[in-house]
């Protein structure tokens, strides 16, 4: 009645949830399934009309990751930059995905350029060949993981930089794509983002990742 749109908070009220979770729980779905829309302020919560719901459905809501302090979690609050939008098939079938800013030059000879948002899907585990993010020494790094038999490795590429060896690293997810800083919006305008154009380098690299061969 007061026609402004309601917190949190005054949903759990409301409808009568226990928990602030329980809220949160309800509007993901709301929002998966095209009914609604929001954004990081208190108050952005929006219902859609009929036209804008399927429109509004193709894209996702997720957290863009920057500098990660150490000994914290990836998605700890003070490390995400903010919340972006993106669309559905991008994230290769998985929603629970997150965007993280490379850091340094360690997969430079992939095509992977600190400053590119890279677009992981959060998993624990990896098949060899696959490009993940692992916490090593309460940092984390963006590297090729390798694995024959027993023996497992994160690797680099380029040459500067060792290979990580051993089990002593955790994987947080797997890289499905690249997006450019450039067609990110905040999420309070929801964003129109495209993956970038295959670069030569990356192609040649990480055909697995990128769906083709790079033909010389």
């Amino acid at each position: 009645s007061t026609g402004f749109p309601p917190t949190i908070r005054e949903l759990r009220d409301e409808i009568g949830v226990s928990s602030l979770r329980g809220v949160t729980v309800h509007l993901d779905a709301l929002e998966r399934k095209g009914f609604i829309e929001r954004n990081s302020k208190a108050r952005g919560l929006r219902v859609l009309r009929n036209g804008e719901m399927g429109r509004r459905a193709q894209y996702i809501r997720i957290p863009l990751v920057g500098t990660v302090a150490a000994g914290t979690p990836i998605l700890a609050q003070e490390n995400i930059e903010k919340y972006v939008r993106v669309k559905r098939d991008q994230l290769k079938g998985s929603e629970k995905s997150f965007l993280l800013r490379v850091q340094g030059d360690s997969m430079i000879d992939a095509g992977i350029r600190p400053g590119d948002l890279a677009i992981i899907s959060e998993s624990a585990t990896a098949d060899s060949g696959d490009v993940v993010v692992a916490l090593f020494d309460d940092e984390v790094t963006l590297k090729k993981f390798h694995k024959v038999d027993n023996y497992v490795a994160l690797l680099p590429a380029n040459a500067k930089y060792q290979p990580i060896i051993g089990k002593d690293f955790e994987i947080q997810g797997k890289l499905v794509g690249l997006l450019d800083e450039a067609q990110l919006f905040d999420d309070e305008n929801w964003v129109d983002g495209d993956l970038l154009p295959v670069r030569r380098e990356q192609s040649k690299h990480f055909p697995w990742i990128f769906g083709r061969e790079v033909k010389e």
